[in-house]
């Protein structure tokens, strides 16, 4: 009977061609966590620069993409998924050297927090962690740590600040 109900109301819905709109990624908690991202930027570790990248809202604010030049020409993508059910976001990273990296993330303050794994063409594997946070001059620092087996420690992988482009 439940069944038939569902199937009366689908088919009614249908019918009148209205379908629900569905609700927008900002009604969601932690949609905004990557907002301070989104933008064209020159990136510089110890004030040289090492790249550029463009960074972009798509899909109504559920997704982000990055794309990634570096000084020398290499160049990578980060697809961002937000999951409004938990909050958090999923990044797959690929690099036109094959490199990849997974990590899952939710909002800090001021940013957000991703965790997840780097996996080389070699086959090795190393945990990795990363900030994108927004800094006082509206720059945005990005923290990558990988975690180092041997030491049982975290060292630093990156550590880039993006300038957005014609602020320099």
């Amino acid at each position: 009977m439940r069944l038939l109900q569902i199937l009366a109301i689908g088919l009614a819905v249908a019918a009148s061609g209205q379908t629900p709109t569905p609700p927008a990624a900002t009604t969601y908690k932690g949609h905004d966590a990557l907002d301070h991202w989104v933008g064209e930027w020159d990136v510089f570790m110890g004030g040289q620069k090492v790249g550029s990248s463009v960074i972009e809202k798509t899909l109504k604010g559920f997704g982000v993409t990055e794309h990634w030049t570096s000084a020398r020409g290499g160049q990578g993508r980060s697809f961002f998924v937000f999951d409004a059910a938990d909050g958090t976001w999923r990044q797959l990273w690929i690099s036109d050297t094959g490199w990849i990296v997974q990590k899952t993330g939710k909002p800090i303050q001021g940013g957000i927090s991703l965790e997840g794994e780097s996996k080389y063409p070699s086959g090795k594997k190393t945990k990795s962690r990363e900030k994108l946070t927004k800094n006082a001059d509206g720059s945005v620092r990005q923290l990558i740590e990988d975690y180092d087996e041997a030491t049982k420690k975290w060292t630093v992988a990156f550590d880039g600040k993006y300038v957005r482009k014609g602020d320099r």
